[in-house]
């Protein structure tokens, strides 16, 4: 956060009520660390084939930095060795299906798209995957944390990135981001289950980092 020239939310929040913990997740360090700010709590991002991370500074105690995070990487350790599997849980977007020329080949747009589990944990984050393990991630740091359930108003963060690794690699109109739009609503549901659990009051705020266009062949 050194590098990030201007204030954040979470700094905002930190200045007027310092007991309030401040918390980002994201598949992307870029993403959590300019969401977190200067003095957050924790601040945690996937990195491909290992888990989620954090920056520990020089002479750290590494452990120490990542305990909060240390069970959800226990867990997903299994898949980073297991082939992956990306189907149509939502039979509507086989519609999207198409087969297009790129480049003078033929490129078939189909769940599993061609080639997917080549390289395991970069076909996990280049897919729903993605999403479901940051929210899994989301999950166990609100217990870690208790956020909600202190004596001041507590700022989760949270980045999905995988709709912009969806998008970069397969385009917006095709049945790769139809299936990840449908199975993130999933994701958020099961985040918002476990919140309402939680029994106090939360507001959610939605955005996103950029739009995005589909591949001009298409």
């Amino acid at each position: 956060p050194a590098r990030l020239e201007a204030s954040t939310l979470g700094d905002w929040l930190k200045a007027a009520s310092p007991q309030s913990r401040v918390v980002a997740v994201s598949g992307k360090d870029r993403a959590a660390i300019t969401m977190a700010g200067h003095k957050a709590d924790g601040v945690f991002w996937l990195f491909s084939g290992y888990g989620f991370t954090t920056y520990v500074p020089p002479g750290g105690d590494a452990a120490q930095a990542l305990a909060p995070i240390a069970a959800t990487n226990r867990k997903l350790a299994p898949r980073w060795t297991q082939t992956p599997t990306w189907t149509y849980q939502t039979p509507a977007c086989r519609a999207a299906a198409t087969t297009v020329e790129i480049g003078g080949k033929p490129w078939n747009s189909k769940l599993p798209p061609d080639g997917y589990a080549a390289s395991i944990p970069a076909a996990l984050i280049n897919s729903p995957a993605g999403d479901e393990i940051t929210g899994e991630a989301t999950r166990d740091l609100i217990r870690h944390y208790r956020l909600g359930q202190g004596p001041a108003t507590d700022l989760l963060a949270v980045s999905f990135s995988a709709t912009d690794w969806v998008g970069h690699r397969y385009g917006t109109r095709g049945p790769e981001m139809c299936e990840q739009m449908h199975r993130l609503d999933a994701t958020l549901a099961r985040l918002f289950v476990d919140l309402d659990a939680l029994k106090v009051p939360y507001l959610v705020v939605l955005s996103a980092d950029h739009g995005g266009s589909d591949i001009p062949e298409r």
